[in-house]
């Protein structure tokens, strides 16, 4: 396109732009939209007295992360994350006001809820831990204070060979006893099936305790469980967690292993009497167990305590609204026996029993998106990146075209946009590779974590920057020393000045440092198709442009009105 007809884009850019900024408001006040959470897929609850931890299902694919802590409304859960990623059944444990997660990829991640201070909202910093060993699918976790522990099924003999290579060497006995840890699976040569003593490989379980150190393995039970449903749960005065195993296909029987004092394993057997889903859980110091006593749609539940190596009935929690599934947990507070429910559209119910049997009314739980200021510092870190372009494009763009039109030599001219978005799409390319390669993060961890789309911490955003600063510092590199990124360079395009020299070392370093701004401000990107000559922000703040070579053929007729 010749230079005169650029020139006739001018008259619409300024509503174009308006266009972009209100683009870029939405985007930066998006945070306010309620929360999605899907109706389809598993939720998972945990509780330890202080804190309730649900994990639900998200939309396209997202974990949300929802916490109702007792130092605050007790109606109201918060939304502490959005994650990517699926938890696998039973991936959720609770301890001192902390939540880990395991995912199916065995990835271990723990969030910790830090109360709000004045008019602070609650801040909840995250961190990637230990993952589970490869070759297992687990079965349950539990955890206290920064202990981790984990029931695995080891699915092949290689795992199985390179986990027991750690040997048992924590038994309860000695806290300060420093675990072995289990090797990486490169470490521990594979198990040989041509010996003449190999026989077909059964999964068993194993009981993994994680430290600092990493994964070790504790001597466990004989419990020959099979495929029943096991529970790990806390008492606080045992330094292994015990185990309550429910034992048939429609239970009524379970049970309860425990070593009291580090001693031996021992075990209880208790009947139910009863036929329906049991689900077992540690609430204050005592084991509670729930049993389902009605299949209608208000669902109906005998509460056992187990005390003394007797079962003790509490009562029966009949729950006020119609539900799709429940959960036992601590609920903490004066009720601290709860039962959280929730229907097919994911709203969320708890109903709580005190010691003496006592029932409250079936109570709604809100859900509230947590302010971001600050524990949203990448909203901030938005908002700020918005204000800034809104101040260059006042100091940058011109009413008057004359004053930057480009003076450039033939037979060069704009480059069109095709060929700019394919060299950005290349030059973007390394740096994503270099990221998800060498941080060990997927490209849909590394979009998660982009600004305004993230609800975490700003060291969590790591792998982001890392990303943007690779970017940016390669592409300043090669246009410094060639006036083309490799990119460019591919597609045939190259960096100017307004009259087609090569650009200074202060241009260079302006039109390349404005490229941050635009990863955060997106809707930026969209600019080089309204600006009459393709210019980015950073090249109208560097007075740059970005040209290509048109040769024109011998003998061809010009417009008169294109020269």
């Amino acid at each position: 396109m010749a230079l005169a007809q650029i020139e006739k884009q001018s008259s619409t850019t300024t509503i174009l732009w308006t266009l972009i900024y209100a683009a870029m408001l939405a985007l930066t006040l998006g945070q306010a939209v309620p929360p999605v959470i899907s109706p389809a897929g598993r939720v998972e609850a945990a509780g330890d007295g202080d804190s309730l931890w649900i994990a639900a299902p998200g939309d396209a694919g997202s974990l949300r992360v929802l916490h109702r802590s007792g130092h605050a409304d007790s109606a109201v859960l918060h939304l502490s994350r959005k994650l990517n990623g699926q938890l696998v059944p039973h991936g959720l444990a609770a301890s001192h006001e902390q939540v880990w997660l395991v995912y199916s990829d065995q990835k271990v991640k723990s969030i910790e809820f830090v109360p709000p201070v004045g008019a602070e909202g609650p801040l909840y910093p995250d961190r990637t831990d230990v993952p589970l060993p490869e070759g297992v699918s687990l079965r349950c976790i539990a955890a206290r204070g920064d202990d981790l522990w984990a029931l695995v099924r080891v699915e092949t003999a290689d795992a199985l060979h390179r986990i027991d290579a750690s040997s048992p060497s924590y038994n309860g006995e000695d806290e300060g006893d420093q675990p072995v840890e289990v090797p990486e699976a490169s470490d521990v040569e594979p198990h040989d099936s041509s010996t003449p003593n190999w026989v077909p490989y059964a999964a068993v379980d194993r009981l993994l305790h994680r430290t600092r150190r990493g994964w070790s393995v504790v001597a466990l039970p004989d419990i020959r469980s099979g495929g029943e449903l096991v529970y790990l749960v806390f008492h606080p005065q045992r330094s292994t967690p015990d185990l309550v195993v429910v034992v048939g296909a429609s239970p009524e029987k379970i049970q309860h292993y425990y070593q009291p004092g580090g001693s031996d394993w021992q075990k209880t057997d208790h009947d139910l009497k009863n036929r329906g889903r049991v689900e077992a859980a540690m609430v204050g110091q005592h084991l509670v167990v729930a049993q389902q006593i009605s299949e209608a749609a208000s669902i109906q539940l005998r509460v056992i305590l187990l005390r003394a190596g007797e079962l003790h009935e509490l009562g029966q929690i009949t729950v006020g609204q119609p539900a799709e599934a429940w959960t036992l947990v601590d609920a903490g507070g004066l009720d601290r026996i709860g039962v959280l429910t929730w229907d097919d559209q994911r709203q969320f119910f708890l109903t709580q029993m005190d010691w003496s049997g006592n029932v409250t009314a079936t109570a709604p739980l809100e859900i509230r998106r947590v302010t971001p200021w600050p524990a949203g510092i990448n909203q901030t870190l938005l908002i700020f990146a918005v204000l800034i372009a809104t101040l260059m494009m006042f100091l940058f763009w011109r009413r008057d075209e004359s004053r930057i039109r480009p003076e450039l030599p033939k037979p060069l001219v704009p480059a069109d946009l095709a060929r700019r978005a394919a060299a950005a799409v290349i030059d973007l390319s390394p740096a994503v590779l270099v990221t998800v390669v060498g941080l060990d993060v997927s490209p849909g961890e590394l979009a998660s974590l982009w600004p305004g789309h993230y609800l975490g911490a700003m060291a969590d955003m790591a792998p982001w920057f890392f990303c943007a600063g690779v970017f940016v510092g390669h592409s300043m590199v090669t246009e410094l020393f060639t006036a083309r990124t490799l990119g460019k360079a591919l597609v045939g395009l190259r960096v100017t000045d307004m009259r087609g020299n090569p650009p200074h070392l202060w241009q260079v370093l302006a039109r390349n440092g404005m490229k941050i701004l635009e990863l955060i401000v997106f809707p930026l990107l969209v600019l080089p198709a309204l600006a009459p000559y393709g210019n980015r922000l950073g090249d109208m703040a560097a007075r740059t442009i970005v040209v290509m070579e048109v040769i024109e053929e011998k003998g061809s007729n010009s417009d008169p009105d294109e020269q």
